[in-house]
């Protein structure tokens, strides 16, 4: 069981396993928010066991800053201008 564990090492993660789940977060839920909690939790979690996180690799501030330019964007929700038929109505 021993061998099998050391196989299957959780910590420290690799940074490059990390930006791929970081890319598949942004794909999925198309939203940055959820990048960034997952970059804090790879940092807290890392924090706590006394390991270096892997989110300080320039390829995680790459991801977190593409799924920012490209999910980040607010939809414009503009309203059509009042019409004069509008105008006499009010």
């Amino acid at each position: 069981m021993q061998v099998l564990e050391m196989k299957f090492r959780r910590f420290p993660a690799k940074p490059e396993h990390v930006a791929l789940y970081l890319q598949y977060l942004m794909d999925t839920t198309q939203s940055h928010s959820s990048v960034d909690i997952a970059i804090y939790v790879f940092q807290w979690a890392h924090s706590l066991a006394g390991l270096q996180s892997p989110t300080d690799s320039p390829n995680i501030h790459a991801v977190r800053e593409a799924a920012k330019r490209l999910n980040g964007k607010r939809l414009v929700n503009r309203k059509d201008p009042v019409s004069l038929d509008m105008m006499r109505k009010i």
